[in-house]
């Protein structure tokens, strides 16, 4: 290591300007569910304005470090935002801490999440999904498949879910990993956009074992009980659709209350909305139906 003085812990988030109020109902959570004193929040963003930083501030200090790494317009443009790549950042921080807690931005902490810190003893912890690499990402597999370079990889391994991730610096050449994952960012982007697969590919290039984080601590919406620690918005619906979330709905008026800005215009709402529906209605198993009858028919009529 570089630093003489490593402090023990940190917290990291990473945002752009649009999740601002995210930020600051996560960071409330943690401050009401954290009493290890002993623990930097750090945001890694790209376009928090002074004035934000200072709101935030206002709920816990936090120390923002700019995100300035070329990203590629594939992943710029993607689903999410490109600030996911932003948590690699991680690895150059286990310089100063002896471990990193990575939280994506839509999670929501219920309960005290100081066990969290005894995670991490093989150098890198998450939770493992319930499906594996080619079940989830199957398109981006199966063009994979054909190339040679990716024949040493196993694409029936379980995906770790990369929202909640905890560095050691028991890891070994972190730089080393940030450095493949960024290399592996780019020379991928025109076939993948997301995180997880090259995370995934990366454990296996090291030879790094992970160390299983229960699911109660990055519990996905549908699946909340009384034991969830951590609620985590993964996917398409947020908690700021117009979910009955009581808790998070007092943060987020809270944050309004000290000046800060909602997430969206009303337009945007609207037609993200209109999207999540026409995208449910699509699944559903009547419109499926309805468009069978409708098929039989027009072949009938010779349509």
């Amino acid at each position: 290591m570089g630093n003489s003085f490593i402090k023990n812990f940190a917290i990291c988030i990473g945002i752009n300007g649009k999740w601002v109020f995210a930020a600051a109902a996560l960071l409330m959570s943690i401050r009401d569910n954290l009493t290890e004193i002993d623990t930097d929040i750090i945001i890694i963003h790209d376009s928090v304005s002074q004035e934000e930083q200072r709101q935030l501030n206002q709920i816990l200090p936090c120390r923002f470090i700019q995100f300035k790494h070329p990203v590629p317009n594939s992943i710029r443009n993607s689903r999410g935002t490109h600030m996911k790549f932003s948590r690699l950042l991680c690895f150059d921080l286990l310089e100063e801490y002896k471990k990193v807690i990575w939280l994506d931005t839509d999670m929501l902490i219920l309960k005290p999440i100081d066990d969290l810190f005894s995670y991490g003893e093989t150098g890198l912890a998450m939770m493992p999904h319930r499906h594996t690499l080619r079940q989830i990402y199957k398109k981006i597999c199966s063009t994979w498949s054909s190339d040679s370079k990716f024949d040493k990889y196993n694409f029936n391994v379980p995906v770790n879910n990369t929202g909640l991730m905890i560095f050691s610096n028991k890891l070994k050449n972190p730089q080393n990993l940030k450095d493949w994952c960024f290399e592996k960012m780019e020379a991928w982007s025109d076939i993948n956009t997301s995180i997880q697969p090259v995370i995934t590919l990366m454990l296996q290039e090291f030879n790094i074992e992970i160390e299983e984080i229960p699911r109660m601590f990055n519990c996905p919406l549908n699946e909340h009980t009384r034991k969830t620690i951590i609620l985590h918005a993964w996917g398409d619906i947020k908690f700021w659709d117009n979910l009955d979330f009581p808790k998070w709905n007092s943060y987020y008026q809270k944050w309004l209350d000290i000046g800060g800005r909602g997430p969206l215009s009303q337009d945007d709402l609207n037609h993200a909305k209109k999207h999540l529906i026409s995208k449910f209605i699509k699944k559903s198993k009547i419109y499926k139906i309805c468009k069978r009858i409708i098929y039989l028919i027009q072949k009938k009529l010779g349509i």
